[in-house]
């Protein structure tokens, strides 16, 4: 197990752990962040090797220092992934501190380190994620919508943000002169400030800046999105070890105003304000602190200047502004994470990861070229095992809907989606995937628009147990949904494909095992096929809505609705409990009254024994139902030494066929 360690202090450190562990997790590596110090003992006991994302501080982080001098010596692989923001002060310092495997997190904070007297292994810039910058970018109105319930109508304004916590090296007293100075000459600039409750101090009686203490309060993807929503992000820090928020920015395609500070100035493509004088200070908010902090002093009437000018770049588009972008995306793809974080990793884990591999993009390239050479695609359209499902009887299905008086098709209960992507497009000119699972919804949205991450990450993946066992876990847990859309994707595609029967997202699945063929050479074809799925989704309408709301939204007399619910939970059969969402017998009496009454055309697919209930049979005899009666094998159940059992399903229908 590789286990990441932080603190709860820093915010953008905690983002750094997380996206290491993303990389790890993409990589088949078992890891996992904490957010406090563990003992000495636990680590050497169940640890592979050990990453601290942390601030070296002689003075705050002496115990995790002395955690990474002891894992050496009990032969625990380990790095101190660190940053820091000025001259280490020799007060605190120790010969015994000095011993550390030290990695730095940019080309000033190695310099610092080794002014210091530390051995530096190397530089790993702190990176971005191109799924959750892309994620962001279309949750825009998520920011939009939290920046006008802040500042109100947007209308004639151009929004500068700044999301800071209230150390004082993070220039919140400048940036209240600079707003100032701006609203004088520009009041239709706004400055929003995200801060923690301390820094509303900064901003008493300013009438140019809204101050809301939601620091650390707000998730990382609703960050992003509100930064993607404004139109400057102003960065008016004094010390930086790096500077994570201004490449965000710049992932977003959002102009950036900061200070010429050596960090900053390794990467950005930003709009800079001049330095002109560096002074130092060593007092943190409760006393002496182990780093004398550098202060990058600027002109605040210049910076104002700066961002007025970038104000006026945002209200004419001028091509400054695009070339800005241009610049900014160049520069952020070379700080994708998965091209960065794998060499920090190779630290820990040389025998897993070298940082001559080259990219991770490539590498998954060429195993899917590999892949695809051996096992070849899938030759159904069904992309991931599923419980139930339709493909036994596709023949009949299409047959029946294929002579429905409609033009409109509406997958009530989606699942597997395999009638969405198979039914004919010359008769239907609307088709709509719909299922109450946003696991299920989240997989086909990814599949739709971002296949080809989805697919490299999943080509990346052994097929393994223990990969199953922990992603089964983080699905039980709930952190499943925490994660950004494509790992959850790979998550959930990964719980069904290497499941029994495609039953993983009850929670209550086993690891699939089969005699007869092999499960990996059909997880790799349906990982082959993913561009051939999303071809086949380009046309179709994705909803994540209880059954009840998606037919009412969709009922014209044009419109075919085809409803497979899951089986009835009735409580006496073991597939009652095979989906996340259970169907109970009050769902079944509210599926049938709507279909009684809608507009449109319905087929209900049965099984023999949910067709027996005796208000269902009453249902279809008094609305004189027609019936189309199919025996067929049971594709969940097999006897070693004999064929599958036979099973009956009824499918009911509203229209007349020729």
């Amino acid at each position: 197990m590789l286990y990441i360690l932080t603190s709860n202090r820093a915010v953008s450190l905690q983002n750094v752990a997380r996206d290491v562990h993303s990389v790890a997790s993409r990589l088949g590596l078992e890891s996992t962040v904490n957010l406090y110090l563990m003992a000495l003992p636990d680590l050497v006991k169940r640890a592979s090797a050990v990453i601290s994302v942390m601030t070296l501080d002689p003075m705050f982080t002496t115990p995790w220092i002395l955690l990474h001098r002891d894992l050496s010596r009990w032969g625990v692989a380990n790095i101190y992934y660190a940053t820091v923001e000025g001259r280490l002060n020799k007060i605190f310092l120790r010969d015994w501190m000095r011993s550390i495997n030290l990695v730095a997190n940019s080309e000033y904070s190695k310099k610092k380190f080794e002014e210091a007297g530390f051995k530096v292994l190397g530089v790993v810039h702190h990176g971005i994620d191109p799924g959750a910058i892309e994620e962001a970018k279309k949750r825009v109105s998520f920011g939009d919508r939290y920046i006008r319930d802040k500042i109100g109508d947007r209308s004639g304004k151009v929004v500068a943000l700044t999301v800071s916590n209230s150390h004082p090296r993070k220039g919140l007293a400048w940036l209240n002169k600079i707003a100032s100075i701006v609203h004088q000459k520009d009041p239709s600039i706004r400055f929003l400030v995200i801060t923690e409750d301390r820094g509303l101090n900064y901003f008493i009686d300013n009438p140019a800046v809204v101050a809301v203490p939601d620091f650390g309060r707000l998730d990382r993807s609703l960050i992003l999105s509100i930064i993607a929503s404004a139109d400057i992000l102003v960065f008016p820090s004094l010390s930086e070890g790096f500077g994570l928020p201004v490449l965000e920015a710049m992932a977003l395609g959002v102009p950036v105003v900061h200070a010429e500070l050596p960090p900053l100035m390794e990467f950005s493509v930003g709009f800079t304000v001049p330095v002109k004088d560096v002074s130092e200070f060593d007092k943190s908010e409760i006393g002496l602190s182990g780093i004398i902090y550098e202060q990058h002093i600027y002109d605040v009437h210049e910076f104002a200047d700066v961002i007025i000018q970038v104000a006026d770049l945002v209200k004419t588009k001028g091509s400054a502004l695009a070339n800005y972008r241009r610049k900014a995306s160049a520069v952020a793809k070379k700080h994708d994470i998965y091209l960065l974080y794998p060499r920090l990793i190779s630290f820990v884990k040389p025998d897993l990861v070298v940082a001559e591999l080259g990219s991770v993009d490539e590498i998954a390239s060429e195993v899917l070229g590999y892949i695809e050479d051996v096992h070849g695609k899938s030759p159904s359209p069904k992309i991931f095992r599923y419980p139930g499902g339709d493909y036994f009887i596709k023949d009949h299905l299409m047959n029946l809907i294929s002579r429905a008086p409609s033009t409109k098709f509406v997958e009530v209960f989606g699942g597997s989606g395999y009638m969405s992507m198979t039914v004919p497009r010359d008769k239907f000119k609307l088709i709509v995937y719909n299922d109450i699972d946003e696991l299920l919804v989240n997989l086909f949205l990814v599949i739709k628009d971002r296949y080809e991450e989805l697919q490299k990450r999943l080509a990346l993946l052994p097929f393994s147990r223990s990969i199953f066992k922990r992603y089964l876990e983080d699905l039980r847990s709930g952190r499943i949904h925490s994660l950004d859309p494509v790992e959850k994707a790979v998550e959930t595609f990964y719980l069904l494909q290497a499941s029994m029967w495609g039953i993983g997202l009850s929670g209550k699945a086993g690891f699939a095992v089969a005699r007869e063929k092999s499960m990996v050479a059909e997880y790799n074809r349906k990982i082959s096929s993913l561009p051939e799925i999303a071809k086949r989704l380009r046309d179709v309408v994705i909803e994540n809505k209880d059954f009840r709301d998606v037919i009412r939204l969709y009922d014209t007399p044009e419109t075919l609705f085809y409803c497979d619910p899951p089986f009835l939970d009735v409580g006496e059969k073991e597939r009652d409990t095979y989906y996340r969402y259970t169907f109970t017998e009050a769902d079944m009496r509210d599926l049938l009254n709507i279909l009684s009454s809608i507009k449109g055309k319905f087929i209900l697919k049965l099984p023999e024994d949910n067709f027996k209930y005796d208000f269902v049979k009453s249902w279809v005899e008094s609305n004189k139902y027609s019936i189309y009666v199919i025996e067929h094998s049971w594709s969940m159940k097999k006897t070693v030494g004999s064929g599958r059992p036979r099973f009956t399903t009824y499918l009911v229908y509203n229209y007349l066929i020729d």
